[in-house]
């Protein structure tokens, strides 16, 4: 598996565990050490592949 296959399956995780959390992206982003800007980078990356 690939290093780029890896991340994506790693940031889809994390993705998948943010937003039925019941928080806000940001709150949730605070709340696990991860920058803001980093999450809705790879969420734009995530979705940009999907299409």
């Amino acid at each position: 598996m690939s290093t780029t296959s890896t991340s994506q399956d790693y940031w889809l995780e994390l993705i998948s565990q943010c937003r039925p959390s019941g928080l806000t992206d940001r709150q949730w982003c605070i709340q696990n050490g991860i920058p803001v800007s980093t999450f809705y980078y790879h969420v734009k990356a995530l979705r940009k592949k999907s299409l």
